[in-house]
């Protein structure tokens, strides 16, 4: 595939509602099908919302009942689906994307690997860390997600790119006083490696925040090719991998400069 249509579909998250946030997703699903779209992207907790007090009666297996659901959707709407959502694993909790195909693909894409320590989301007492980046191909192209605060790290995104990821996939789940933050990081990934970036922020009141919205799609050149401010609703944009896989070759990119010799005592220095 040269070319995809993708959707970045931002709703308002109703905290511990699993039921009202699934049909809120139907409906954005019906949206984006009749756009056509290729790839449709929900944001970080977008079925459940985070509550450390809910984690049992939230969380699912994958697959699970929420996973399922999606995948009638993907497979009537011939399309792919970006899920983060709060997976159950034996004993331990992650916050977890999951992508969805029209073919009954139900793939575990990434784990979150940097859990949130302030409150209203002490994610770091109640989850567990994710330890890998791995990329997925999807229909011709190479997907990586980080998801949030992954994004704070630009170690994750760069693997990623190594790895031959040419679009990141980012659900957010962030207050509006994050609003700047979640506005530059992506632009900056984007850059960085010469890829395109799909952010997914919810909307919503939770514990006297105000979640801030704001979800972008970017082109490599750090391009914002669509965005919504604080309300629901999706975004599509078209991505031109072609032009990516070309621009990978130019002498501007980081992929013909990068000097891997010169980074051997980074791992040294971190151990300090």
């Amino acid at each position: 595939m040269e070319k995809m249509k993708v959707a970045s579909l931002q709703m308002e998250v109703k905290q511990g509602n699993k039921e009202a946030n699934l049909l809120k997703a139907r409906q954005l699903l019906e949206e984006a099908a009749r756009e056509k779209v290729d790839l449709a992207c929900f944001p970080e907790y977008f079925s459940t919302g985070f509550d450390c007090e809910q984690l049992n009666e939230l969380a699912e297996e994958i697959p699970g009942y929420t996973t399922n659901m999606l995948k009638e959707e993907s497979e009537k709407n011939g399309m792919w689906i970006s899920a983060p959502i709060l997976e159950r694993d034996g004993k331990c909790f992650f916050s977890t994307l999951v992508l969805i195909g029209p073919r009954g693909d139900v793939l575990r894409v990434h784990r979150k690997a940097h859990l949130w320590i302030n409150e209203p989301r002490q994610e770091n007492k109640v989850l567990t860390r994710g330890e890998k980046f791995e990329v997925t191909k999807v229909d011709g192209s190479i997907i990586g997600a980080v998801i949030d605060a992954d994004m704070d790290f630009p170690e994750t995104a760069r693997i990623l790119a190594l790895k031959g990821a040419e679009i990141f996939l980012i659900p957010l789940n962030a207050e509006q006083i994050y609003l700047n933050v979640i506005r530059l990081i992506p632009l900056v990934r984007a850059i960085d490696n010469v890829a395109y970036v799909i952010t997914t922020n919810r909307l919503g009141h939770s514990d006297g925040y105000e979640y801030a919205g704001g979800s972008m799609i970017i082109s490599p050149l750090g391009e914002i090719l669509a965005s919504i401010d604080d309300k629901e609703g999706i975004i599509t944009a078209t991505l031109d991998l072609r032009s990516l896989r070309k621009w990978r070759k130019e002498a501007w990119s980081p992929f013909t400069r990068f000097n891997l010799g010169a980074y051997k005592e980074l791992k040294a220095l971190w151990s300090l």
